[in-house]
């Protein structure tokens, strides 16, 4: 592999979570009965607001957006930009490590 190369997938491993692994996304709930899966909420079992339950990763609490407002203000459009940002990171992290 060409040194630069070499360089460009440390600079993406620095960069991204979950270093040498893909991105995990899933987490592994164990719930009682049915009654519990049907009523699970998701936000409310990881104390985040709804927009931001969907994340995998840095999933910011309720009382963190209150104390740091602009965080708070983060919208739908900007969280999809991040996620399609971070998959072809890693995408190309996976492609140069070939």
């Amino acid at each position: 592999r060409a040194p630069w190369t070499q360089k460009k997938v440390e600079r993406l491993q620095k960069n991204l979570h979950l270093l040498g692994s893909k991105p995990v996304n899933k987490h592994t709930i164990f719930l009682e009965t049915q009654k519990d899966k049907n009523d699970f909420d998701v936000a409310k079992h990881f104390g985040t607001v709804p927009e931001l339950a969907e994340l995998c990763f840095n999933r910011p609490r309720i009382k963190t957006l209150q104390q740091n407002s602009e965080l708070g203000n983060i919208s739908k459009s900007d969280l999809k930009k991040v996620e399609k940002y971070t998959r072809s990171s890693y995408k190309e992290l996976k492609e140069r490590e070939k």
